[in-house]
């Protein structure tokens, strides 16, 4: 009897695969489908994540689906990444493309599939899971409103006169040599950010939904000492790195034709003192995190963690907030993924 029984239980369980090169054309259709039935002016997956959808096994294998008689029916993606928080590098899994096809609803395959996919993360490494979506659809999975990095308007008026001696200027991020070796060097070496080859982040540059610009700031012998990404439709400064001052001379710089924008954590202590007494608006924001390994996230965020500071909770949405916030008691780790990394 009991043999028979798990035989109805195995053959009621969806099978699990990922994805391979040849499936690309089927999963880009699926998804582009099933995003339409809430936003029928969608665009096309290839557009917005060219760098998800490479045609080749390892990228397209990033994709866990299901099918029934041969059609995808459903896919949770996990997006291996590397933040970079001031001098710490924390291994993480963004989630997205969580999918399912309308006449396969109800099924489990979403819940199948995204355990799936965090199991898989957790034993390739990653600490902690990041994802865009509801708080309360997703927080059975450990995944809650956590975090708590500062966003802050800057103008000409409230930044005041800024007396930095450097060459500015911009140019469309995805102009030829908008980003040279020298510079991505210097993006390695410190601020808040996604850390990825220097191919595949120029590929990020050219993801729909926005108008970027890389602005430098270059010393008198023309090497730049500090650059930044920014979406000027928005205003936004996505990221930066280099000298303080060089990111306060392209600050001033961007501030002459408006405001500007820009989220910033405890990985930058400096910049974020500088930001808060010279902002004109400062409000908190939070990001949808799950912890996936909460020793490893601690040594991995160590110069941060306050002396002693033991967890009290094991696992869930509870353990998210203690660790990285907010609320009383929180260890307030720093963590950020910049909006052009977003999944």
């Amino acid at each position: 009897m009991e043999k028979a029984a798990n035989d109805i239980v195995a053959a009621t369980e969806p099978r699990i695969e990922h994805a391979v090169a040849s499936d690309r054309e089927e999963l880009l259709a699926f998804l582009l489908e099933v995003f339409r039935r809430n936003n029928p002016k969608h665009a096309p997956f290839e557009e917005i994540y060219p760098d998800l959808f490479l045609p080749n096994d390892e990228v397209m294998g990033r994709h866990a689906i299901i099918r029934d008689e041969g059609r995808i029916v459903s896919c949770v993606g996990a997006y291996p990444i590397t933040v970079q928080v001031g001098s710490c590098r924390v291994e993480s899994v963004g989630i997205g493309q969580v999918s399912t096809a309308l006449d396969h609803l109800g099924r489990g395959y979403m819940t199948a599939l995204l355990r799936h996919q965090l199991e898989r993360a957790k034993r390739d490494g990653a600490v902690v899971a990041w994802l865009g979506g509801r708080r309360d659809r997703y927080s059975h999975f450990g995944f809650d409103n956590a975090g708590f990095a500062f966003e802050h308007g800057i103008d000409a008026h409230s930044l005041g006169k800024v007396d930095v001696v450097r060459d500015v200027s911009h140019r469309p991020a995805t102009d030829e040599g908008a980003v040279t070796e020298e510079m991505f060097a210097i993006r390695e070496g410190n601020g808040q950010t996604v850390i990825e080859p220097l191919d595949i982040y120029r590929l990020q540059l050219s993801r729909v939904g926005f108008t970027l610009e890389v602005w430098t700031a270059a010393m008198d012998d023309g090497h730049p000492d500090a650059w930044a990404l920014f979406d000027s439709s928005r205003r936004r400064i996505l990221e930066w790195c280099g000298s303080f001052d060089g990111r306060l001379a392209i600050l001033s710089a961007m501030c002459k034709e408006g405001s500007a924008w820009r989220i910033e954590t405890r990985g930058d202590e400096r910049m974020l003192s500088f930001l808060r007494e010279h902002c004109h608006w400062c409000g908190p924001t939070v990001a949808t995190l799950a912890v996936l390994d909460a020793p490893g996230l601690l040594k991995a965020l160590a110069p941060f963690v306050p002396e002693g500071f033991t967890p009290v909770a094991k696992e869930g949405p509870a353990l998210a907030r203690e660790l990285f916030g907010p609320g009383p008691g929180s260890a307030h780790l720093p963590f950020y993924v910049p909006p052009l990394f977003h999944i």
